[in-house]
């Protein structure tokens, strides 16, 4: 059994120990590649297989730290199996890794509570930046996927209205909307990531979600700000 240990605040493995990842994706070459582009980094291993139902046994038995899941597989899909990990009650972090960014899988992910949303045409070492930031705790969702989701829930119904967040907690979610992570936040405003990770926390009890996602969704839908206030994102470090 793999051991399971705590993400360390940097994203990287703790010494001597790897960020384990098990890779569910139907297409072999697709599964193998990905696995070779994440094993060349010294700190990860992985694990594959090409059904879902032998995911969820291996996720049960392994305990993986993340879970990179296709969307579309034959039988049991992507969503049901994040839903099946998930009720588990594991700590593994269960990953949308698809080339789909139609807004029903995208909402039915989040809906999932899964903790991220990637797609297969992102270069490689923005998928490495995404293993490590989810590893230290973060959600991380394609911009691309954040903003259309956003811009779709806005659409004609639209309104402005008065915000029940402080100034300095809309600046945060508008760069969240942007995609970018509490690091890139940190940075842009000047402050630490535990003050970013702060005002997440208040963003998500005052807004009454769960990720990032669904505040930035619910904050389009209260009118907090519109789609083009979003703050656009910025390289991944």
């Amino acid at each position: 059994m793999v051991d399971q240990a705590g993400p360390s605040p940097q994203g990287a493995a703790k010494k001597g120990q790897k960020i384990t990842i098990l890779i569910v994706d139907d297409h072999a070459l697709f599964r193998k590649g990905i696995r070779r582009v994440l094993e060349d980094e010294a700190d990860i291993e992985c694990v594959d297989t090409d059904n879902a139902e032998t995911a969820v046994k291996l996720t049960s038995e392994l305990r993986p730290h993340i879970a990179l899941v296709d969307i579309a597989m034959p039988g049991m899909d992507g969503i049901e199996l994040a839903r099946r990990i998930k009720s588990a009650n594991t700590t593994t972090a269960v990953v949308i890794l698809s080339a789909y960014r139609h807004e029903q899988y995208v909402l039915a992910a989040i809906k999932a509570d899964v903790d991220g949303y990637l797609l297969k045409s992102m270069h490689p070492r923005d998928l490495k930046n995404a293993i490590r930031l989810i590893y230290a705790g973060e959600s991380v969702f394609n911009p691309q996927v954040t903003q259309q989701i956003a811009r779709r829930i806005a659409g004609s119904n639209y309104k402005r209205g008065t915000s029940d967040l402080h100034s300095r907690e809309l600046q945060i979610l508008r760069l969240a909307a942007g995609g970018m992570t509490n690091k890139q936040i940190a940075a842009q405003l000047s402050i630490s990531t535990a003050t970013v990770r702060t005002h997440m926390d208040n963003i998500f009890r005052r807004l009454d979600v769960k990720s990032r996602t669904e505040a930035v969704s619910q904050a389009f839908r209260l009118g907090f700000f519109g789609p083009d206030d979003v703050c656009q994102p910025i390289q991944a470090p």
